[in-house]
């Protein structure tokens, strides 16, 4: 456009020039500056006419114009609504375009012509259209437009001619020059788990053999990127639940190329031992979709290789339930239970069993024991609730139990007596009671009962033996890892 100005002033010189110097009777073209009528009215349908172009308007261009153009209706009926995505990308670029009508480029070829510049410019498309330029999402693509600093521009030389004392525009084909981002391509990533990799934890406290944490304040979460979705902008957030129970939801997290994403939990950053359970973390894209899910053990006990115990899985849940083996882990607690090799754990179609349940035993029973349908050395562990194993509460819990039991004893027509052990068991200082029944035949039978669990957990442990097997061997069947805090 610039040659077509230069040629058009050399033309105007070259007039002057002959004018002056041999007065020439003709010349075929003349291009001189409009009065400042034709000037206003030119400049004022050229910004009417550029005004219609950025909104999108086709038909306030029409109006202004002496045909119509198809191609140009069609590449400005565009929409942030549209079904098809590379419409919806034109439509938000469109929203950059912006024009600057030239107006000392105001020039006419005649009383009936006129001609202005208007420089339109929008952002650099060519620039978000390149093969290396990959968008994870449509947000991305509206991030990129919105901070892109580098401009395209276009310059159209608005021709009018006047028409019945009106100026029209006579080339309405040339604004379609404008409309340059419409033939690109803009390339979108596939979805996320498209672009998801190995996913490992990490950080202190985790096991590698086994894949699980032990006596951690932390969990971390590192999941690999692969391929393309290093070279996109990721956006997602994560939720952490504990046996199912939703503990954690992050803020929305924006990752540039990355090679991996992070998620971490530590409760709040309180620093406190995590408690047992199987932690889930659920990952969801800008599109709240649900796009990764991995899960992990953690056990509030410290692992030990010289303990064994302590790397036995707990069951999940309070009901009763009999172990392949004869250990395990008290379920929400740091307890482990070894059986001396007297006993076995009972199913729950243990005859011996069932008389217990029918004749008056609590229906909350969770683990039995014994060494024979005899009976003469047997466990029994009651799940008393989510009660503090420490409270007032726990020892009331305790102290009833042992009044039914020596109410039993009385109704026998037994003697008896009572004797308390106070028991330091790694978090807390507990009381065992046991219990001495002497029949008239001077045979002697012995209970133990004692409090166990955690926090949050209460059990009441009952020992039974005819004294072959001693209360102290039995009860240190129950161990805490001593190195929790």
């Amino acid at each position: 456009m610039q040659v077509k100005r230069i040629a058009a002033l050399g033309l105007a010189f070259a007039v002057v020039l002959g004018t002056c110097a041999c007065k020439a009777a003709t010349t075929a073209t003349t291009t001189v500056l409009p009065n400042a009528d034709v000037k206003n009215e030119v400049l004022l349908h050229a910004k009417t006419i550029s005004s219609a172009l950025v909104a999108l308007d086709y038909e306030g261009i029409r109006e202004n114009a002496d045909g119509e153009d198809d191609t140009l209706r069609g590449m400005m009926e565009i929409s942030k609504e549209s079904d098809d995505v590379q419409e919806r990308c034109y439509a938000k670029i469109a929203e950059t375009l912006e024009y600057m009508v030239l107006e000392d480029t105001v020039w006419s070829t005649g009383e009936d012509t006129a001609m202005v510049d208007v420089a339109f410019t929008c952002v650099d498309y060519e620039v978000l259209s390149t093969a290396q330029v990959f968008f994870a999402n449509e947000e991305d693509f509206k991030d990129k437009v919105e901070t892109c600093p580098d401009k395209k521009s276009e310059t159209i030389t608005l021709e009018f001619s006047n028409q019945d004392n009106v100026f029209v525009l006579t080339n309405i084909e040339d604004l379609e020059a404008v409309f340059g981002f419409e033939k690109a391509a803009y390339v979108f990533a596939e979805e996320y788990v498209e672009y998801v990799g190995a996913a490992t934890f990490e950080g202190d406290g985790f096991d590698e053999k086994d894949q699980s944490y032990y006596k951690t304040t932390e969990i971390r979460l590192s999941v690999g990127v692969t391929g393309d979705g290093q070279e996109i902008l990721w956006k997602y957030r994560y939720e952490v639940t504990c046996d199912g129970e939703l503990v954690f939801s992050s803020d929305d997290i924006v990752a540039v190329d990355p090679q991996k994403l992070i998620a971490t939990y530590d409760a709040g950053g309180l620093g406190m031992i995590l408690p047992t359970g199987e932690y889930n973390f659920l990952f969801y894209d800008y599109k709240d979709t649900c796009f990764l899910e991995v899960s992990v053990h953690v056990y509030k006990i410290a692992k030990s290789e010289s303990d064994i115990l302590l790397a036995i899985p707990a069951p999940w849940g309070f009901d009763f339930y009999c172990p392949d083996e004869d250990r395990t882990v008290l379920p929400g607690t740091a307890i482990g239970l070894t059986l001396v090799p007297e006993i076995h754990f009972r199913d729950a179609d243990y005859r011996p069993l069932q008389y217990i349940m029918e004749n008056g035993n609590p229906d909350n029973m969770m683990l039995y024991a014994d060494d024979s349908e005899m009976c003469q050395v047997s466990m029994s562990v009651l799940f008393y609730g989510h009660v503090d194993v420490g409270s007032d509460e726990a020892m009331k819990v305790l102290h009833d139990y042992i009044s039914q039991l020596e109410e039993g004893i009385e109704d026998r027509g037994y003697d008896y007596f009572v004797v308390s052990k106070k028991m330091t068991t790694g978090l807390y200082s507990s009381v065992m009671y046991t219990i001495d029944e002497i029949d008239k035949d001077t045979a002697t039978n012995h209970w133990a009962v004692m409090a166990a669990g955690d926090d949050d957990v209460l059990y009441i442990v009952v020992l039974d033996s005819d004294g072959s097997v001693g209360m102290a061997e039995l009860a240190d069947m129950f161990a805490y890892n001593d190195r929790i805090v």
